[in-house]
């Protein structure tokens, strides 16, 4: 994924964050590094002018902190909001899938 004005954010806890992260070319990649999901919301208020009239793309493990963290963005005042469909270990499964055919 390369867009101008995307933003990837990675709402996967902290212990799960420095296993790794996606990376697309020419996307800033910002980390909450969260140790509770609490958290989120600070984060966001500190970090508003980094996502509103951006196209937010997130992901998280499974897609239950994705689903949580949208809802806040959108509470938020942010518009364009994405999520890799089923988390990080369902894209995983998915490549899996993928290279058995």
């Amino acid at each position: 994924m390369s867009h101008p004005d995307a933003v990837m954010v990675d709402v996967r806890n902290f212990n799960e964050s420095v296993i790794g992260k996606f990376k697309p070319p020419g996307t800033e990649v910002l980390d909450p590094m969260m140790r509770k999901s609490t958290e989120f919301p600070e984060w966001v208020q500190a970090n508003l002018d980094k996502l509103k009239g951006k196209k937010v793309l997130m992901y998280c493990t499974a897609g239950i902190r994705c689903e949580r963290a949208a809802a806040y963005l959108s509470e938020a005042g942010v518009e364009d909001i994405n999520q890799v469909r089923e988390g990080r270990r369902g894209r995983g499964e998915e490549r899996r899938r993928e290279g058995e055919k």
